[in-house]
C-alpha cells in the first residue's frame, strides 16, 4: 500500500514493526519484496491484514512485511536490483542525457520512475561495483566512465549517474599515513595518473588556515587544469587522444 508520495505508508511500516519486535514474524521466511502488498491499496490492505491470521497469509506477503523491517531482507534487495540493473539495457533517467547521447547512447521508452531503455554503442556495458548501491559504466577499452547509483530497497528507490571526465582536479588522497597527519597537497589527474600536483603542507586540519590554503590551492590546480586542458569540463574530452 502506498501513500500520496508513492511510497509505503507508515502505517504499513508501524504495524511491520510492531510484528518483528513480538516476533510473530519468522525471519528466516524473509524474501523479495512482493508487489502484491506494496502496490495494493489501502482497502485492500486493511481486508488482508488480519495480525492472527498472518502466518498463513501467501508466501510473498510473508516475504514482503519481513523485509521491510529486516536489515537482511534490504540487503537481498539491493544486491538483487543491482543483479537485474547491470544485465539490463536500461539507465538512470536522472542522467546527463544529452552528454551520453554524444557518446552514441540512444535513449527509448521509460522502464518504471527509475529507468529508461538504451540501446549501448558497441563495446560499452554496465558492471557491478564491489558496493551493492554503485555500479560502473564501462567503455569498450574498459574504462570507466560514469557512476550509477540505485538503492533498491522498496521504502526509498532512487537511481541516478554521473559522467567522469578525462581530467580531474582536486584534493590528493592518501597523502597521510595515518589519521593524525595534517599533509595537504591538491592534485591533476588525467585518465587517473598525476599530471601536476602542488606543493604539499602542513596544516592543522579543519582550522581556519587549513579553509583558506585549500581553496587557494583549488584555484592553482583549476586554473592549471584548464590552461593545459581547455576542455577539461567536458566528460567526453580527451578520452581518445
Amino acid at each position: 500500500m502506498k501513500d500520496d508520495t508513492g511510497k509505503p505508508s507508515q502505517k504499513i511500516m508501524n504495524m511491520i514493526y510492531a510484528d518483528i519486535e513480538k516476533d510473530s514474524i519468522e525471519a528466516e521466511k524473509a524474501g523479495i519484496i512482493s508487489d502484491v502488498l506494496f502496490n495494493s491499496t489501502e482497502e485492500e490492505f486493511n481486508n488482508a491484514y488480519n495480525p492472527d491470521e498472518y502466518l498463513n497469509m501467501p508466501e510473498g506477503l510473508i516475504a514482503a512485511c519481513v523485509a521491510a523491517a529486516s536489515p537482511e531482507g534490504i540487503a537481498r534487495q539491493e544486491a538483487a536490483g543491482q543483479k537485474m540493473f547491470v544485465t539490463s539495457q536500461t539507465l538512470p533517467k536522472e542522467c546527463p542525457r544529452a552528454d551520453l547521447e554524444s557518446l552514441g547512447f540512444v535513449f527509448g521508452e521509460d522502464v518504471d520512475d527509475l529507468f529508461v531503455d538504451v540501446t549501448f554503442p558497441e563495446g560499452w556495458k554496465v558492471e557491478a561495483s564491489d558496493h551493492d548501491m554503485w555500479s560502473n559504466l564501462l567503455d569498450p577499452r574498459g574504462r570507466t566512465r560514469a557512476t550509477i547509483f540505485y538503492k533498491a530497497a522498496f521504502y526509498d528507490r532512487h537511481a541516478d549517474m554521473n559522467l567522469i571526465s578525462y581530467i580531474s582536479a582536486g584534493q590528493t588522497y592518501g597523502i597521510n599515513s595515518n589519521p593524525d597527519d595534517n599533509k595537504l597537497q591538491f592534485s591533476v589527474k588525467a585518465g587517473g595518473e598525476t599530471v601536476y600536483e602542488t606543493a604539499v603542507f602542513d596544516i592543522e586540519k579543519y582550522s581556519d588556515e587549513y579553509f583558506d590554503r585549500s581553496d587557494n590551492l583549488m584555484r592553482e590546480v583549476a586554473d592549471w587544469a584548464k590552461e593545459h586542458y581547455p576542455n577539461s569540463d567536458d566528460p567526453a574530452a580527451y578520452w581518445n587522444d
